[in-house]
């Protein structure tokens, strides 16, 4: 039985894992030409979060429209909720995914975002709940822009999406009465990652769980490959006081993993870094990887896609495949959590 830990323990870390998870959306993600997503959410231009002296975002208040700062037009969208979940969902999952994953990523999607918009609103502070950018479906996009990517599929993919979608408007998860951070990526180590171990705040519905099927998805085990050069001059651009010099085969020294497979710490040369510094100097598709040198080269051996916290998509996907509905995935991801309507 998941034990809470106590307001005064999230409220010591949200604050924290709400500012690192500003910078996580939009990767690159394997989709179908209808549905290039994003790898790991959340990204946006307020910060969701809550400290000991405010109050935290107890009473679900209904809210029914979103403001969308959209960087290709320029302009703030006002888009109604239930325009929300096709808009945004189709930017997440692709369309050959089950109904009832795509369910579940709607939920997923509308919790979020939800919670920047109530918290963006409570502040009191202007601009949009988020940015997205519609031309390149980046969070959001419009009608139009499914309508020009679609052409003549576009009406056979929206109703069956209104359909799927239908009733879904206003559900969302919380936990013990609060608004919550379902974040999502899409594939994860096998197991997923807890909040604490990637960005220091920790949520009990944001722990690690099982999603052992995902070491069969396509894309889970990926290899990036570097010279001894490219690997210095990229890590000396991060910490200018690393050393690295006589055998490469003797510049990697120990490596700190958590207990789902990601990287915490890694030295090489005489410095210490980051799994996450090493995904992004790299360009590696998750921090769960393990990184050798041979015939010359270092290699980095890749498990799953995004930063793994939450929901895999391929795992709701799998999951659906097997007979589970959208409320039994959302509830094995986010342990705990209630799914509530407005």
């Amino acid at each position: 039985m998941h034990v809470a830990r106590g307001r005064a323990a999230i409220g010591a870390g949200i604050l924290l894992l709400a500012t690192a998870l500003l910078p996580l959306l939009a990767l690159e993600s394997p989709q179908p030409e209808q549905s290039p997503s994003s790898v790991d959410t959340v990204q946006n231009n307020s910060r969701p979060g809550f400290n000991e002296s405010s109050q935290p975002l107890g009473s679900i208040t209904e809210i029914d429209f979103f403001t969308i700062y959209d960087e290709s037009s320029g302009k703030i969208l006002t888009v109604s909720d239930d325009d929300f979940l096709v808009g945004a969902v189709v930017c997440e999952m692709p369309l050959n995914y089950s109904d009832e994953a795509l369910k579940a990523q709607a939920v997923a999607a509308y919790t979020v975002y939800d919670y920047q918009r109530a918290k963006r609103r409570e502040a009191g502070t202007d601009g949009a709940d988020f940015t997205c950018n519609t031309a390149t479906w980046w969070l959001y996009t419009t009608k139009e822009e499914m309508k020009s990517r679609w052409g003549s599929n576009y009406e056979m993919y929206r109703s069956r999406l209104d359909t799927i979608f239908s009733g879904l408007v206003g559900q969302r998860l919380i936990y013990h009465g609060e608004r919550v951070l379902a974040v999502y990526s899409a594939i994860s180590s096998g197991i997923s990652e807890s909040s604490a171990n990637i960005w220091g705040g920790a949520l009990d519905y944001l722990v690690p769980v099982d999603s052992s099927w995902d070491r069969n998805a396509a894309g889970y085990a990926t290899e990036v490959t570097v010279s001894a050069d490219e690997l210095r001059a990229k890590l000396q651009k991060i910490s200018s006081d690393c050393k690295m010099s006589g055998d490469p085969a003797g510049w990697i020294g120990n490596c700190v993993r958590t207990d789902s497979g990601t990287v915490q710490k890694i030295e090489i040369g005489s410095a210490v870094f980051t799994g996450e510094q090493m995904r992004s100097a790299f360009a590696l598709r998750s921090a769960s990887f393990a990184l050798t040198y041979a015939d010359n080269a270092f290699c980095f051996q890749v498990h799953g896609y995004g930063h793994g916290v939450g929901m895999s998509q391929y795992g709701a996907n799998y999951l659906a495949q097997q007979g589970a509905n959208y409320t039994q995935i959302l509830a094995h991801y986010y342990p705990g959590t209630e799914l509530i309507s407005s």
